[in-house]
């Protein structure tokens, strides 16, 4: 597609404005954009076209609503995490390997947690034998290059403790176990 062609059908592209149209801020975020928001357009098909400009508007115009739909999750997870294990969200970020605060500038909606973090959140609340693990690990390695191994090997993307791993699901707790060995060896 050169800027103003559409490569579908030859047509000329324009900026339009349009209901309904869906932008996926992240795997699984999906929003509606603002009707005002304009997209190239082609005249003649009506195809719909995306460039790095355009890209990074969308973003921009539902990254609050991204953030906000985030803070609610993150909220459940942590409470769920935190009543049950009887745990500060400060023992939570030294299990997450991430600084601390970083949690709770995510609770407020001013930052934007990483897949592998909210992979990892959400494998706590699922695996609670692995939050009991890392917590008891008093003074051990930090975490990030577990992280780190973590989303390698995991194309990182984890939903209800297991990972998708080119069509095969893998159980989360054995990249665990394996990412930590790995990292024990390299320390």
């Amino acid at each position: 597609m050169t800027d103003n062609v559409c490569f579908e059908c030859g047509g000329t592209l324009e900026m339009k404005v349009g209901k309904d149209r869906v932008f996926t801020y992240r795997k699984g975020s999906d929003y509606v954009l603002p009707e005002d928001f304009q997209m190239p357009t082609c005249r003649e098909c009506g195809e719909v076209f995306l460039n790095a400009e355009v890209e990074k508007a969308a973003k921009d115009a539902v990254r609050p609503l991204f953030l906000k739909d985030q803070e609610q999750h993150f909220q459940i997870l942590l409470q769920s995490i935190r009543e049950r294990h009887n745990v500060s969200l400060r023992e939570l970020e030294k299990a997450c390997g991430v600084t601390p605060t970083y949690l709770s500038h995510v609770l407020k909606g001013r930052k934007e947690a990483s897949e592998v973090l909210v992979g990892l959140v959400e494998a706590f609340a699922v695996h609670p034998d692995e939050l009991a693990r890392r917590l008891s690990r008093k003074g051990a390695h930090d975490t990030s290059s577990v992280m780190a191994s973590v989303e390698s090997q995991s194309g990182a993307w984890i939903s209800e403790g297991y990972t998708q791993v080119a069509s095969i699901q893998v159980n989360w707790s054995e990249i665990m176990q394996r990412a930590v060995a790995n990292d024990c060896e390299a320390a």
